[in-house]
């Protein structure tokens, strides 16, 4: 293996994977059922890299980090690659104005008021009868607004007792 990570980038990703593999076995021991382990793999993936001062995504792109100029022309090209993704989603915003415009008329036919639904005589009758059955609840919030402690129970504020 080449080396393609400077001392500079090797001491962060080992603090970095240490800190998260840190974190990840105090997760691990407060509650053992959710191990973070994609986190704790990810860590001790970084802390290998750093050791080994090589990373394979590194040696896919054809780049490396090992002394000042090259870290340079890396942050460059990361920069012009961020670039392009910027012009290619502009690029994709002005060609699509249709969908744009089908997503403001859903908006403005979901902001209409809606009906309410209107109910029989039969319907409403049926209604009366369940809230007389009911034992009035309706009147219990009308007292309950008018007085509020009238519409507790005395046994609401009994402490429960275990013996």
């Amino acid at each position: 293996m080449k080396k393609n990570i400077g001392t500079i980038d090797a001491s962060l990703r080992i603090t970095v994977g240490l800190l998260g593999l840190a974190y990840g076995i105090g997760k691990m021991n407060r509650r053992p059922y959710r191990t973070p382990w994609l986190l704790m793999t990810l860590s001790a993936m970084k802390v290998a890299e750093g050791f080994t001062r090589f990373c394979p995504m590194l040696y896919a792109m054809g780049t490396n980090t090992k002394n000042e100029k090259q870290m340079g022309d890396f942050i460059t090209n990361m920069v012009a690659k961020g670039d392009m993704m910027q012009n290619m989603s502009n690029l994709a915003s002005k060609a699509i104005p249709a969908m744009g415009n089908a997503q403001g008329q859903k908006k403005a036919a979901s902001e209409q008021p809606k009906q309410e639904p209107t109910m029989s005589e039969a319907e409403k009758a049926m209604e009366q009868e369940i809230r007389q059955m009911v034992g009035g609840v309706g009147n219990r919030q009308q007292e309950s607004a008018k007085h509020p402690s009238s519409g507790y129970h005395r046994d609401e504020y009994r402490s429960h007792t275990y013996s």
